[in-house]
């Protein structure tokens, strides 16, 4: 089967509906389903995947759990009645702030900065409220082992041995299998490729999610935090921190990170939240007031209705500030935003027979796939392609170099355009994700040879309309501190 976009949305319709008539409530894992097929099928049709990796068989493997493991167990209960008293009340009236190390980088000065977490920091710490951070990794961990941290590491080993426990003793896992099986049925029927991998996939997403889920609750119960900052909710990590938050009645935020459309797996319209909707932020951040209107339509129901605060990009607006200036070669610059897949091969031929510009290719970071497709098409053009810069400078700094931006559908383009940057969209789905953009004239679009030399030489820029400035992100705030009374807190905390 061959998907038109990374997200179908009649498929995913029918297979909610499928998902809620089943008598083994599989529906309140939808967002699971959803947000994990979902993400494989557009790696999948995006040609992210070495097919012949992928296994053929599923498997339902499960958690060990012996003598030793016992032992252990006992071992962390123990250390854990210490670090519980040690820890009560640690987050008291603080924000706690989560996210991943991967996601920070190293920005003039050797600051550390996270485009989700650090503008936010720098607010509060405006304000005097107090915060702490907690950063998890999706590989390697490299960041700080803070008190918090620590204390979340022990949680997690006690609640992996203790899930793996209850779950041999009271048949968790034949419960996981059967819906696993049920929505193998839903797969096969639907001519969804590589059913098997899909099916493990779920499976071993569900298990993970509930050891996280069962770490947030107690970790949460006992430092008490009074808000939580998030990005991407629809990582399984955070997914489980919204189900805690939630059954202890924590407001949790999510801050936009990247571009948001009727067409995106995780932000697209949920038809029967009321049934899931544990797993969702009970406030989300926007960029735009288009974005907003667009979360309040696809997040609402009558028993959840998220607050939904417009509040800008708030990396945008305090980066603004900071690099208001071009390079001297910068109008000849153009950047090139990988988002998850090649450029097209009208765009190749242009820049092979291009004279004129300096062209920065950035990897997006969750598809190191293109990169050796890049580094191939570097030593054919060594000369006019650029990768050093392009991938180690923020992306703040990489805008002083360049007067345009290449993309399909990343979320750069929604950046960009602040900094005086002209976008052109070069791909169908782009073209789907900002056709407000394009209709408006904020965007240009070239699908082919013929339009993209017409922009590129000039002749279509003057089409470019020029947006609107951006709202500054202290209303927002004002409105998050009156929500939830964080007037309260008064001294900082790193």
């Amino acid at each position: 089967m061959v998907l038109k976009d990374y997200y179908d949305t009649d498929l995913f319709n029918r297979l909610e509906k499928f998902a809620d008539e089943q008598k083994n409530n599989l529906i309140f894992d939808f967002p699971i389903i959803r947000i994990q097929l979902a993400f494989f099928l557009g790696k999948f049709n995006g040609d992210k995947y070495d097919v012949s990796k992928i296994s053929k068989e599923i498997s339902y493997k499960k958690l060990p759990f012996n003598l030793g493991s016992f032992g252990e167990l006992i071992k962390l209960r123990v250390q854990l009645i210490f670090l519980c008293l040690y820890n009560r009340n640690l987050l008291k009236n603080k924000v706690l702030l989560f996210g991943f190390s991967e996601h920070y980088y190293k920005q003039e000065g050797g600051i550390e900065f996270n485009l989700y977490l650090s503008p936010f920091k720098g607010e509060l710490e405006k304000m005097n409220i107090e915060f702490e951070e907690l950063l998890l990794s999706q590989g390697t961990f490299d960041g700080k082992l803070t008190r918090l941290k620590v204390f979340y590491d022990i949680l997690y080993q006690y609640n992996t041995l203790s899930f793996s426990l209850k779950a041999k003793l009271y048949n968790k896992y034949r419960t996981y299998i059967e819906n696993a099986d049920v929505l193998k049925g839903f797969l096969v029927k639907n001519n969804i490729p590589e059913v098997a991998h899909c099916i493990t996939t779920y499976y071993n997403a569900k298990l993970l999610h509930e050891i996280a889920y069962g770490t947030f609750k107690d970790l949460l119960r006992i430092t008490q935090p009074k808000l939580i900052w998030v990005y991407a909710y629809n990582n399984n990590n955070v997914l489980a921190l919204c189900r805690a938050a939630n059954s202890r009645q924590i407001p949790i935020v999510e801050y936009q990170h990247s571009q948001q459309s009727d067409f995106h797996f995780a932000y697209s319209k949920w038809n029967l939240m009321d049934k899931y909707s544990q797993y969702f932020p009970s406030v989300f951040w926007a960029w735009s007031s288009e974005d907003a209107n667009r979360i309040s339509k696809n997040f609402s129901t009558q028993k959840y209705r998220p607050l939904v605060i417009s509040g800008g990009n708030m990396a945008i607006i305090q980066k603004k500030r900071l690099y208001n200036y071009k390079e001297p070669s910068a109008s000849n610059g153009v950047l090139v935003s990988l988002a998850g897949e090649w450029i097209p091969e009208f765009v190749e031929k242009f820049i092979s027979e291009d004279t004129k510009h300096t062209w920065y290719f950035r990897l997006h970071p969750r598809y190191s796939q293109d990169k050796v497709r890049l580094m191939e098409f570097q030593k054919r053009f060594p000369g006019k392609i650029e990768t050093n810069i392009a991938n180690t400078l923020s992306v703040y700094q990489l805008f002083t170099f360049v007067a345009w931006n290449i993309t399909n559908s990343s979320g750069t383009a929604l950046e960009a355009e602040h900094f005086g940057i002209r976008n052109v969209i070069i791909g169908e789905r782009g073209k789907e994700v900002y056709k407000e953009k394009i209709a408006s004239g904020e965007f240009l679009a070239a699908l082919n040879s013929n339009e993209l030399s017409f922009i590129m030489d000039g002749s279509g820029v003057e089409k470019v309309k020029k947006i609107e400035p951006i709202k500054n992100e202290n209303e927002g705030i004002k409105k998050l501190i009156l929500a939830f009374d964080l007037r309260s807190t008064k001294i900082i905390a790193n």
